[in-house]
């Protein structure tokens, strides 16, 4: 087995076609297809089958490909290091992040790591942890920021805790609510709830039904965490937001928090990583500066 011959597999899994993959690679169809059927013969498993969509993986290819996929990304990742190891600038980091991490967490962390790091390639791909661990096992993100997904975690991946966050119901700076000291008082407001991929759209209205009162009607629901806020900070609909947020300067002048007696839930965003991949010089200083962004806002959510 050689390792054109797993970089052949992935091209024509990502080409969806002989044809694209060899263009993509500059080699002949003919020299791709004998390559796939060489790697075929000595696996004795058969890898794709044409379809009326193209070329696609067999369920032994779908198995196969899962490797192979991880065995191309660690080679990347080892070059990638050597080229850090010769130069402090080079090389590159990509990770995952949720939707508030992105916002509260990432911008800070990148200003401290661009000191350090100005020539360093990054990659950020935002969504949920069901979308992110998977491009994490295949090892094409270095590591994940987001909430930890219910159940159990693989074996594979570890979590650490970076940040408790409560949230906080608020609204725009000046709402004529901003004076409401108890949930009784936003029965009749108009709310905005985030009801995005893993996160419970239940959370109002559960809150609302513990304290004995009756669900909020009038509700407008979003899963975008920055149609979230901008709807708050733009109308006068109300709803629960990252206690992150009112730790930063600039969003203080947008949101005004509601001072209720009544306490929300709290969550946690934790730092994803593979168990049995170390992280590239370059990603462990990211690593680095985004633990010491947490760290800054935690310390300003108790100055607060």
């Amino acid at each position: 087995m050689q390792l054109t011959q797993l970089r052949n597999l992935l091209a024509v899994v990502d080409s969806g076609s002989i044809r694209g993959a060899a263009r993509k690679l500059s080699i002949s169809q003919p020299a791709l297809t004998r390559s796939v059927r060489q790697l075929e013969a000595e696996l004795q498993v058969k890898l794709f089958e044409r379809t009326a969509r193209g070329v696609v993986p067999t369920r032994a290819g779908r198995a196969f490909l899962a490797r192979t996929r991880m065995i191309h990304n660690e080679l990347g990742r080892a070059r990638d290091e050597l080229a850090q190891i010769a130069s402090e600038h080079a090389g590159s980091v990509a990770f995952g992040v949720g939707p508030q991490a992105a916002i509260h967490l990432v911008p800070p962390a990148l200003a401290q790591f661009r000191r350090e790091h100005v020539n360093t390639e990054i990659g950020i791909v935002d969504g949920p942890a069901q979308v992110l661990l998977p491009q994490l096992r295949e090892g094409s993100l270095d590591f994940v920021i987001s909430m930890r997904p219910q159940g159990k975690l693989d074996t594979g991946i570890r979590a650490q805790p970076l940040f408790t966050n409560r949230l906080i119901i608020g609204g725009r700076r000046g709402h004529p609510l901003r004076h409401a000291r108890s949930l009784r008082e936003l029965v009749d407001a108009n709310w905005v709830i985030y009801t995005a991929t893993g996160w419970s759209g239940a959370i109002i209205p559960d809150l609302f039904e513990k304290n004995g009162l009756p669900v909020p009607k009038s509700v407008v629901r979003s899963d975008s965490y920055i149609a979230l806020l901008t709807t708050i900070a733009g109308t006068d609909l109300v709803g629960a937001l990252s206690s992150m947020l009112f730790a930063q300067r600039l969003a203080r002048d947008f949101f005004e928090p509601f001072e209720l007696k009544e306490r929300l839930p709290e969550f946690a965003l934790y730092l994803l990583l593979r168990t049995d991949s170390p992280l590239t010089p370059v990603a462990a200083a990211m690593v680095a500066a985004i633990k010491a962004a947490a760290q800054q806002l935690a310390f300003s959510k108790t100055k607060r």
